[in-house]
């Protein structure tokens, strides 16, 4: 089928509503209000992820003339990540309005189907278009004018609702999988419970010992050395995502901060690293042989004697670990935790045995895992095939 094509704005021309979120200040919110402050981290590309917890008060959205939303409006994100990822927004058991990066887009039904568009937004080509118009260095971000210049191929409305369909449809096999993935992820933590009760009470007794006793727990650099164009990566925490190293986006050191950062801190394979600094937690085992140094990062290794690195693992992402540091915060969030709090973390022991046995069933929980992951990575390849083909006319 042949496409014309349009830009964003002329697409939008009547639509209902085609404006940025509102301008919200802290000063403006209520833990207690009556209308839900919907935020970037709600967007997800191609799903309402849910996830804030912000309020305001009706008296303040009237008064600072905020947009409400309606069951059914895109809600497009003009910051990453990734830039211009678009959603369908449910609706809420509270009324609701968004923040001033958030573009709000309520069409105008008689012409345009919402989740079509939205697909069409989240494309491979308007997404490489809206990048292209991004300004910014420290905070990338692309203006409501700007997004109104992406080029959008249009087809008539009873199209656009039979693509809307077919990209429903997979898409909701893909979503199917990606919730069967996050209950496989939580079923490691169940067997842990299961196998050693809980260890913040520490329920069955075991022997307790400093964690810097058994292991050996050291840190990265807390400085911050200059950086180059090419090099090696430095690790922070933002560099660890969903229990893997992702070095996208890390900055760069030369040779000699390198090897002086790795004389005291050389990560090998085998070793967990979790973050000091921020969001504490987030252990990630190294797989893969690195080469990269770490900041603002502990860095744990172990001995013939240690505990299993499988289950020191799953003891720092856990519910144990998570109450132990609020704990010595007394129950607030932990914004640091220092290498010597690190290295005096209560760790319950388990047997030998019991150890060996979790590690067993953790390996073929994770061979079943990454199986799985290669069949929905399949789903993944599939749905961005429809998408774009959707898009060039061929679906």
């Amino acid at each position: 089928m042949k496409f014309t094509t349009k830009s964003l704005s002329e697409l939008l021309s009547d639509a209902d509503i085609f404006v940025d979120g509102d301008w919200i200040e802290s000063k403006d919110q209520d833990p207690s209000g009556d209308v839900r402050l919907i935020q970037l981290a709600d967007i997800g590309d191609g799903s309402y992820i849910d996830k804030s917890d912000r309020y305001l008060t009706s008296d303040t959205a009237k008064r600072l003339k905020c947009t409400f939303l309606k069951k059914g409006d895109i809600l497009l994100a003009r910051m990453p990540d990734p830039l211009g990822r678009a959603c369908i927004f449910p609706g809420d058991t509270k009324k609701a309005v968004t923040v001033v990066d958030v573009c709000i887009i309520r069409v105008n039904e008689e012409k345009i189907c919402a989740r079509w568009l939205m697909y069409a937004l989240n494309s491979s080509d308007v997404r490489n278009q809206i990048a292209s118009f991004a300004t910014g260095t420290t905070r990338s971000r692309v203006s409501r004018g700007n997004l109104g210049k992406v080029v959008i191929p249009v087809v008539p409305l009873e199209r656009q609702r039979i693509i809307a369909d077919i990209l429903d449809k997979a898409d909701a096999i893909r979503t199917k999988r990606r919730e069967a993935l996050a209950l496989l992820d939580g079923l490691a933590q169940s067997i842990f419970f299961e196998m050693f009760g809980d260890l913040f009470t520490n329920s069955n007794g075991y022997p307790v010992s400093p964690l810097g006793k058994v292991c050996d727990v050291r840190d990265g650099t807390h400085d911050s050395p200059a950086y180059v164009s090419e090099g090696y990566p430095l690790v922070t925490s933002k560099n660890l995502k969903d229990g893997v190293i992702d070095l996208m986006g890390a900055n760069y050191i030369s040779e000699f901060d390198y090897n002086d950062i790795n004389r005291r801190s050389k990560v090998d394979i085998g070793d967990i690293l979790m973050p000091m600094i921020g969001t504490i937690g987030n252990p990630v085992m190294v797989k893969d042989e690195p080469n990269f140094a770490i900041k603002n990062m502990a860095l744990i290794k172990f001995k013939p004697s240690s505990p299993s690195a499988e289950f020191v693992f799953h003891f720092l992402n856990g519910n144990c670990f998570d109450r132990l540091v609020a704990n010595k915060n007394k129950g607030g969030t932990q914004k640091f935790l220092a290498l010597g709090e690190i290295r005096g973390l209560p760790l319950p022991i388990p047997p030998a045995d019991a150890q060996l046995e979790f590690s067993r069933r953790i390996k073929a929980l994770t061979h079943a895992r990454q199986k799985f992951m290669g069949a929905a990575q399949v789903l993944e390849n599939l749905f961005a095939s429809l998408q774009y083909r959707a898009f060039q006319g061929e679906l």
